[in-house]
């Protein structure tokens, strides 16, 4: 199983969104791209569910135009994410 990403909603907060989803991650993955569904991130956050490794995920590439964020995991690492923006 590879890494893999999902929106699970995208609710209006005033002149901006809240997107917010779940990504899971394989025991041989290092992670991979988390497509909000915004056109702009200004913010995002993660949050570790299941941590088996030695490090915690982390952001490593944030492409606000494009509403994308690559992100780095332990193996076997899932969360939760939300990012704000347009």
């Amino acid at each position: 199983m590879a890494f893999s990403a999902a929106v699970t909603d995208v609710v209006n907060i005033g002149s901006r969104k809240l997107a917010f989803g779940t990504y899971t991650n394989a025991a041989t993955d290092s992670g991979g791209t988390i497509t909000t569904g915004l056109k702009t991130v200004q913010l995002f956050a993660l949050v570790v569910s299941s941590h088996l490794g030695a490090e915690a995920s982390k952001v490593t590439k944030n492409s606000p135009a494009a509403g994308q964020v690559v992100i780095v995991t332990s193996d076997g690492t899932d969360g939760e994410w939300f990012a704000i923006g347009i």
